[in-house]
């Protein structure tokens, strides 16, 4: 029992730890112990004697009479050069990991500046898309107006050869009512064939205002035409009202020669009736004239107006065809030359990311099998001089400042890694897509493993150190009281 404390106790145990029985099996009966004999008990007392007055005749001994320290070790400096090519190698991969880190940013924004270009250029295609079908349906609207236009001309033509087709107003009902009756005044005969004229001049000049008015809502050159008509019937309304002023004083004179006789009264009113009908017909077949050559000549401004538009709305139509066209050409080119790029740059990344991952691989393992070897033969040395001469301050000393240069190298090396972990935290690795995204996280976990192993490791030397400290102290110190 005292030997196994005294295991657990010593420097070694945090690297050769004791095996622990295993809980999972209980402890087996202990099995009876032969009698020892007392001869085997002296021989061991005396042994123990022995070896206790040899370890306290060593601790008597002065510094002068002790052999030198054995000169330090030449693995130390080789694991020291190890570290510190490992530490430029672990520059250089973090200078490359900085470069494609921002290699990929660079990407990134390039991709979005190229994604707000598509959109932009999209966005022009569906306004030229809606532009194209603004003017499709500008140019059915004018196929469709033109189509009335042709109709309302026809029914124009039509209304204006009925019109002049149609024959003159008998003048019998004006004759039978100016007829002489002996039982009817004068006065009555004249207002009688007066209302009849007007009547049927309101009918006449109804139906061209009527004609006038539809083509004016239609059309707006013909709007015009129907307001150089209307001036013109009121032109023939004006003279109307003048012939009827002046009727109507031949009246007055009638009544003061009223009894000079009924023929010069019948004469009268045959001429009046004759010149009424004949300025009626004559200002009716003016108009008419004017007012068909003018329609027949807004009809063919109109048709060359309509022409023209169409000219242009097709011409129109067709720089927008090719805008559209030369708009997806570019788009196609554009999208071609964002995925070569888009290729290019991944095939790049991924393979910047294979050769850091390498090197960071090849520079781990060799630091490790470095590690570990400068590790065992440093170990080697420390149990070759604890077992020839455990009372060697000295070397316990020169062991303990090489751990403490090692520790040094250590902490650099895990300060190193612990700022490429702090670089990185603030890019966001996982938006990365692709194998070069892959890489670059896998890489990121490596190093961490490495922190948290280096970590493991500089707390065991530190262990390891406090120990050795504590047993220089106890040799310097403790024993040599004892043995005095």
């Amino acid at each position: 029992m005292e030997i196994d404390k005294n295991k657990k106790d010593s420097v070694f145990s945090v690297v050769f730890p004791s095996r622990e029985p295993s809980p999972d099996h209980a402890p087996a009966s202990p099995a009876p112990r032969p009698a020892v004999s007392e001869e085997l008990v002296a021989a061991l007392n005396r042994k123990i004697e022995m070896l206790e007055r040899n370890i306290a005749a060593q601790l008597e001994k002065k510094p002068s009479d002790m052999p030198p320290p054995p000169p330090p070790s030449l693995a130390i400096p080789a694991v020291i050069s190890k570290i510190a090519e490992m530490e430029s190698r672990l520059k250089e991969f973090q200078e490359k990991f900085l470069l494609g880190a921002s290699q990929l940013k660079n990407i990134e924004e390039s991709k979005i500046s190229a994604r707000r270009e598509i959109e932009e250029l999209l966005k022009a295609v569906r306004e030229q898309q809606k532009y194209s079908e603004l003017d499709r349906q500008m140019h059915a609207q004018l196929e469709k107006a033109w189509l009335r236009v042709e109709e309302m001309e026809k029914r124009m033509l039509d209304a204006y050869a009925a019109a002049a087709n149609r024959p003159s107003p008998s003048p019998t009902p004006p004759v039978q009512a100016a007829a002489p009756v002996p039982s009817v005044p004068v006065e009555r005969i004249v207002a009688e064939v007066l209302k009849a004229i007007d009547a049927r001049l309101e009918e006449r000049f109804g139906r061209v205002e009527l004609m006038l008015k539809k083509s004016a809502v239609k059309t707006e050159d013909a709007a015009i035409a129907s307001g150089d008509a209307g001036k013109r019937l009121a032109e023939i309304s004006s003279s109307m009202e003048a012939v009827r002023a002046d009727f109507a004083g031949e009246l007055k004179q009638l009544r003061v020669e009223v009894f000079a006789g009924k023929e010069r009264v019948e004469d009268l009113l045959e001429g009046l009736k004759k010149e009424l009908l004949s300025s009626i017909g004559q200002a009716a077949g003016e108009g008419n004239d004017a007012l068909l050559r003018h329609m027949d000549a807004v009809a063919i401004d109109g048709r060359g107006r309509l022409d023209e538009i169409v000219k242009m709305l097709m011409g129109h139509l067709e720089e927008a065809a090719a805008r559209d066209r030369q708009i997806i050409t570019q788009i196609a080119l554009l999208e071609g030359n964002l995925k070569k790029e888009n290729e290019k740059d991944l095939a790049a990344q991924s393979a910047t990311a294979e050769r850091l991952e390498k090197s960071l691989s090849a520079g781990i393992q060799d630091a490790l099998a470095a590690a570990g070897k400068e590790s065992a033969c440093r170990l080697e040395e420390i149990r070759k001089s604890c077992g020839l001469n455990s009372g060697n301050v000295a070397a316990l000393g020169a062991v303990e400042k090489n751990l403490m240069e090692l520790q040094g190298q250590l902490s650099r090396l895990l300060g190193g890694l612990r700022g490429i972990t702090r670089e990185l935290e603030p890019v966001h690795l996982e938006s990365l897509l692709g194998v070069s995204g892959a890489i670059l996280r896998r890489g990121l976990e490596t190093v961490r493993g490495m922190t948290a192993g280096i970590e493991t490791e500089m707390t065991r030397l530190a262990g390891i150190k406090g120990e050795i400290a504590a047993n220089i102290r106890t040799l310097s110190s403790g024993p040599g009281g004892e043995g005095k």
